[in-house]
C-alpha cells in the first residue's frame, strides 16, 4: 500500500480494509511446497548459516526469508513448471 501511495496509484478496495478472517485463512492455507529443494548451510559451530533454493537459485540468510520464498509466487511457479 505504501508503494501505491508513493507512486500515486489507486489502492484496490480489498487492500484498504482486509478482514481478519481473510488474513487467517491465507496464512493457514499457504503451505510450503518444494521444501526438498532447500539446502541448509551450517557454520563450523553447527549453527544455521544460510538457505539455498536449488529450484530458483536463490539464497536466504534467515528462516523468515526462506519461509517467505517458499510461500511466494516465484517459487510456486518454478515448482509447477519444473516438477
Amino acid at each position: 500500500m505504501k508503494l501505491h501511495r508513493k507512486l500515486g496509484k489507486a489502492i484496490p478496495e480489498s487492500q484498504i480494509n482486509p478482514s481478519i478472517e481473510d488474513k487467517q485463512t491465507t496464512d493457514t492455507n499457504c503451505s510450503f511446497i518444494g521444501m526438498e529443494y532447500i539446502e541448509t548451510s551450517h557454520d563450523t559451530s553447527n549453527n544455521i548459516k544460510s538457505f539455498f533454493c536449488k529450484l530458483c537459485n536463490c539464497k536466504f540468510h534467515d528462516i523468515n526469508g526462506r519461509d517467505a520464498h517458499l510461500k511466494g509466487k516465484r517459487h510456486r511457479l518454478s515448482y509447477k513448471v519444473n516438477v
